[in-house]
């Protein structure tokens, strides 16, 4: 079974790309990207539901933090970079994506853009996922790109494992990259986020003094732009 897209319940203003398909904890697949499902579709009834219902409520909490709450939930396309079911990794490791894998999903992107043109945000959750989407030339984050993508390479320890898993090269470039805007030179007009994934919101307080800087000047560029209007 392949993970489906969140369709966004209006016209979308904002994609928002998950990492992948596999659950951590068990041999399953998640049924609709990120269970962003649950939060327009589910009442929560049992530990599983009310959980996954959290975590989708909490994505929303998220994406409207960032952008000075400019970012309704209805508004909100959800879908993964991955749809495949993955092996899993070993306890405490990440979930690797083959590029193969990532490449197909980059395809199924622009064509949710093309089909959806008032998009206008993309916030691209985790280092992985940043990394392919750098990679595979889909959007670059200008004079940090080559340090970027070097450093979010996976190495070869979590490769060559029996259960291979991504762990990167080194992971500081992200603390450039994250939480700031590029443009996506194939669709105009259209900027990407780098972000955190959600197990990181609310942000610690070593994720603050990481990313604390972007995270703010981020929010606050939304905040200019809504008094434009």
């Amino acid at each position: 079974m392949k993970t489906s897209d969140w369709q966004s319940v209006i016209d979308a203003k904002v994609l928002l790309i998950g990492e992948n398909s596999t659950l951590q904890w068990k041999d399953e697949v998640i049924e609709c990207a990120m269970f962003l499902d649950y939060y327009f579709d589910h009442a929560p009834y049992d530990l599983g539901e009310r959980s996954r219902y959290s975590e989708a409520k909490t994505i929303f909490e998220y994406l409207k933090e960032i952008s000075a709450g400019d970012c309704r939930p209805e508004q909100v396309y959800g879908t993964l970079l991955c749809h495949d079911p993955l092996y899993r990794a070993p306890r405490g490791k990440h979930i690797l994506i083959p590029e193969k894998q990532a490449e197909s999903g980059l395809l199924h992107i622009k064509k949710v853009l093309k089909d959806n043109p008032n998009i206008e945000y993309i916030y691209a959750m985790g280092l992985q996922t940043n990394y392919y989407l750098q990679k595979l030339g889909f959007y670059s984050s200008g004079e940090l790109k080559e340090e970027f993508v070097k450093g979010a390479e996976p190495r070869r320890v979590g490769l060559n494992s029996y259960d291979p898993f991504y762990q990167p090269v080194n992971a500081k470039p992200f603390r450039e990259v994250c939480f700031k805007s590029y443009d996506v030179e194939e669709f105009a007009g259209v900027k990407i986020i780098p972000i955190l994934p959600i197990k990181s919101y609310p942000l610690s307080e070593v994720d603050m003094k990481n990313f604390g800087d972007n995270f703010n000047n981020l929010k606050s560029s939304f905040k200019k732009e809504q008094e434009k209007e």
